[in-house]
């Protein structure tokens, strides 16, 4: 649903806003803004993928990045310019744009590395706890540790569950943790920073959904 809403603003945002520049309120005028912004992360994220997949190389986050703080700056000047119906709905609308490249690209794209997509995440959320051979729970997520440590390994707090279960985030408790469960015990993950965003968040679940390959 998320995603054909994208597609709707998008569409918009390319066909309507000569129109609604003809004689539109300070309201309409303001959406237009926000719906060129939201097109413009969708296209330049897009962009920075088709590129990773032309190259064979990861996408590269610069690329994301720079597409975001373009999002971020226009969406910062619709509001500053007054009349917006809604103000400081950036993130909703960041979230809705982010979900709509991710499902494209996942639909599309090749599955989910561990290596490539997954580790980076991990590194960056989880090792400065979850590594060596003093890991919590004896969960090592640390380069080249965390397929052995999480696929198919039984979790210590809730044992009936595996760590991570190819093919059934659902039913993963580091899934679980991540997304602060009702069913954990202890504390949601990453402690002292949960949550992760929720790009970081999609590409753990699609990877186990696509099989939590050792890639």
């Amino acid at each position: 649903m998320q995603a054909r809403v994208v597609v709707a603003l998008a569409l918009m945002a390319v066909f309507s806003a000569p129109v609604a520049r003809a004689g539109s309120t300070p309201a309409q005028k303001c959406a237009v803004a926000k719906l060129k912004a939201a097109t413009a992360k969708v296209d330049g994220e897009l962009k920075c993928h088709k590129k990773a997949l032309a190259t064979g190389l990861p996408v590269d986050a610069a690329c994301l990045a720079k597409a975001q703080t373009k999002f971020a700056a226009a969406f910062a000047k619709a509001e500053a310019e007054g009349g917006c119906k809604n103000e400081g709905d950036a993130p909703q609308v960041q979230e809705s744009a982010e979900l709509f490249v991710d499902d494209v690209y996942a639909t599309i794209g090749p599955p989910k590395s561990l290596a490539v997509d997954v580790q980076p995440v991990f590194s960056a959320n989880c090792t400065s706890c979850h590594s060596g051979v003093g890991a919590p729970k004896g969960l090592d997520l640390g380069l080249g540790q965390a397929f052995t440590h999480a696929v198919n390994v039984d979790s210590v707090e809730v044992p009936e569950l595996k760590r991570v279960l190819p093919g059934d985030p659902d039913n993963s408790y580091l899934y679980w943790k991540i997304t602060n469960n009702p069913g954990i015990e202890n504390n949601a993950m990453p402690l002292g920073s949960y949550p992760m965003t929720g790009r970081e968040i999609r590409t753990i679940k699609r990877w186990i959904e696509q099989g939590a390959l050792d890639n």
